[in-house]
């Protein structure tokens, strides 16, 4: 799913005229959509992710017993959408052995963590710690594990303030160069148009695209 589109674009601004036959407004279109994309560090389309990796962190130990361990995953892509058909699957990826090749794969039951399906954060319950579940062996030093989820995230459709900043950005962009601000000659493919995107957004349009920033993890 595009944040914008051609059509979007036709639709917001029907009396502006085009400028190079149509090819650049393709091209700003595109644009701004992979910059959001880059900006945000996730995709806004509907999609099923399987079995994304995520790495557990070894407890610190004092005197053989974790004092820290992570009870809680970032995942990289949401909102999240789980219903009938839409399951949400975390999996543990243990290795004990030196080679670090997994050992066992084993789902975890989904009533031990919790899925806030608007930021992605997926905690685990009070009273079920990670090395209750990651580190069960006892040999907390040696174990190793990775976390797999299989989920599906997304927007039905693109959220109102996000497709406004974008529309936004192409109004101000083809302004500046229908007033000769920025050389259409300088920006005739996709790597012109990304570039000169860069150094062009505003400050009040990265607010609102840093709001949609993902988790750094």
């Amino acid at each position: 799913m595009a944040v914008i589109t051609n059509v979007d674009v036709t639709t917001a601004f029907p009396t502006i005229p085009s400028i190079g036959e149509g090819t650049f407004e393709k091209l700003l279109v595109g644009g701004i959509n992979t910059i959001i994309e880059r900006i945000c560090k996730r995709t806004f389309a509907s999609a099923r992710r399987t079995r994304e990796r995520y790495t557990v962190k070894t407890p610190r130990l004092r005197d053989g017993v974790p004092i820290e361990v992570q009870n809680q995953i970032l995942l990289k892509n949401y909102p999240v959408i789980e219903d009938g058909s839409n399951t949400f699957v975390l999996e543990l990826e243990s290795s004990i052995d030196s080679s670090g090749d997994p050992d066992s794969v084993s789902t975890v039951a989904r009533t031990s963590y919790l899925v806030e399906r608007d930021t992605g954060i997926v905690t685990l319950r009070t009273g079920v710690t990670s090395v209750d579940i990651l580190f069960s062996s006892g040999s907390y030093p040696s174990v190793r594990g990775s976390v797999l989820v299989t989920y599906t995230s997304g927007f039905a459709t693109v959220p109102e303030d996000i497709k406004a900043a974008a529309l936004a950005i192409y109004y101000r962009i083809w302004k500046l160069i229908k007033d000769e601000k920025i050389l259409h000659s300088s920006i005739r493919s996709d790597f012109g148009v990304l570039e000169m995107l860069r150094t062009q957004l505003a400050p009040e349009e990265m607010l609102i695209l840093s709001s949609y920033k993902r988790h750094v993890y």
